[in-house]
């Protein structure tokens, strides 16, 4: 009878430690190209012949919506529960602000297939399609330029980690990689002359890409080399996505789908419970994700996740003037061993101010948050049987913060604030002075060769505004160099030394 009790009561240890697909119904049989969960809730898919679809109950039910046209829809994104953009045949763009109710044309200058979209924020996006088409905007698509990776291939997937640095891939292998915000595009060394479906990063160093005949590819170093990891199938690969730097799944025909829980060094088959070719997947979290494809197929994934989800506490929900220096703060979700916080300009964290793993306390002191800026934050739990749900999200805006007692600033000098970053014209450095004192400012490029130089100059106690506008120097990363003298105690000198980056 003891063996018996002890049988019994391993079985659930391990059958929790399992997720599983099952389908949902999508009421449609037209081919879903391409799925966007903004939370374990709320999420679209999009596919042929203008179908769309919602649901806001995690896919137990979808809605009809329409754009008013029949096209091929081979993207859909959201950042958002309200604003999100189609991308599709013959160069058609649509956005939507209300949560795809109403979707308003935008015209993209171009009449190739668009196969992929991908928005950093409400301005400052992307599209790639057929003929080497790469487009961009910076004002949410009210206008869109034409870009060049000078290739006469397809391309299938974009992706990028801030304004300045994606990754582009498609047919023959190509990997193109731009670090000044699509003026100008490098091809990368992929080692394979297949083509490449879906490229997806979870950082500036790590990512990954799918193709045909089971490739899978990796990169530490943001694409300088690329690495071939065994996908233990030959099918070939149209969707990807990883929720964190260690899980991760890849899926395309016949139902393939894949999964890795040590960042790809090793995949494992799961049974999607379908034949029909899967083409995008979309997670909430590592316990929640959705995959579409062929004839309206729609699966979820779900997982029991071993913890509660923690509850936010520091900065309250719709908190303002929070100041640039913070404490946040969460209570303890029991089990857990470690968190993990997020903080980012959009509700769907698609790209991240922070991501920190491995907090081990429930506090977390963040410095120099975006000036006036509204911020999206939240928190996982994590221990050695997985992860919790992600908390709630909640928002604040950050201050614009006065000039503090001097006692808080025993060098007399700070670096308030230096907006906008990236820029595109000019940088701005906001500089509080608490005693008189001399200013230098710097200006050095990525190897460290000085580009700019403002000529040390005596300021008076208060609020002043340094500028830096380039006019022969090419878009890219920078370093900024602020040095700070006492007019009266020289030998207490303190510099600031931060990151530009220049897109045109």
């Amino acid at each position: 009878m003891r063996r018996l009790i002890l049988f019994i009561s391993f079985i659930p240890l391990w059958a929790f430690s399992q997720g599983s697909w099952t389908q949902q119904t999508s009421t449609t049989y037209e081919l879903l190209r391409s799925v966007s969960f903004v939370d374990n809730q709320t999420g679209w898919v999009a596919g042929d012949n203008g179908a769309i679809r919602k649901t806001e109950n995690g896919g137990q039910s979808w809605t009809v919506q329409s754009a008013g046209v029949n096209v091929v829809f081979e993207a859909v994104q959201f950042i958002d529960p309200d604003m999100g953009w189609l991308a599709g045949n013959s160069g058609t763009i649509l956005k939507s602000q209300d949560g795809g109710q109403t979707w308003i044309p935008q015209s993209g200058g171009v009449t190739n297939h668009l196969r992929s979209i991908f928005f950093i924020d409400q301005q400052t996006g992307w599209a790639v399609g057929s003929s080497e088409t790469i487009i961009a905007t910076r004002n949410g698509g009210s206008s869109w330029t034409l870009q060049n990776a000078g290739s006469i291939n397809n391309l299938r997937s974009v992706f990028f980690v801030d304004a300045l640095n994606g990754w582009a891939v498609g047919d023959s292998g190509k990997i193109f990689h731009t670090s000044d915000g699509g003026n100008t595009w490098t091809e990368q060394n992929s080692g394979t002359t297949r083509i490449l479906t879906t490229i997806y990063f979870v950082n500036a160093h790590t990512g990954w890409v799918t193709g045909t005949s089971g490739t899978l590819l990796k990169t530490i170093d943001g694409g300088q080399t690329w690495t071939q990891q065994a996908s233990s199938t030959n099918a070939g690969l149209y969707a990807l996505y990883f929720p964190d730097e260690n899980i991760g799944w890849a899926a395309g025909s016949d139902g393939v789908i894949v999964h890795s829980t040590n960042g790809g060094e090793t995949w494992q088959t799961q049974s999607s419970g379908t034949g029909n070719w899967i083409w995008s997947l979309s997670f909430a979290d590592p316990n929640n994700g959705w995959a579409s494809g062929w004839a309206g197929t729609l699966l979820n994934y779900s997982r029991q996740p071993p913890l509660e989800a923690p509850l936010l506490s520091y900065p309250e929900n719709h908190a303002g003037e929070v100041p640039l220096k913070t404490t946040f703060a969460w209570q303890q979700a029991a089990g857990a061993e470690s968190y993990r916080l997020q903080i980012s300009t959009t509700y769907a964290f698609t790209t991240k101010f922070l991501d920190q793993y491995g907090i081990t306390d429930t506090t977390y002191t963040v410095e120099n948050l975006p000036n006036n800026t509204k911020l999206y934050w939240r928190v996982i739990a994590a221990n050695d049987d997985g992860s919790s749900q992600w908390s709630e999200v909640w928002n604040f805006t950050s201050l614009l913060v006065s000039i503090d007692d001097l006692g808080f600033h025993p060098e007399g000098f700070r670096l308030r604030h230096v907006f906008p970053n990236p820029f595109s014209d000019h940088a701005n450095f906001r500089v509080d002075l608490f005693r008189p004192g001399t200013i230098g400012l710097e200006i050095l490029d990525f190897n460290g060769r000085q580009v700019f130089v403002l000529p040390t100059q005596i300021m008076e106690t208060g609020s002043h505004q340094l500028s830096w506008q380039p006019e022969k120097t090419g878009a890219g990363t920078y370093f900024y160099r602020m040095s700070f003298s006492p007019l009266h105690e020289p030998e207490k000198s303190s510099v600031r030394i931060g990151k530009l980056l220049f897109f045109k």
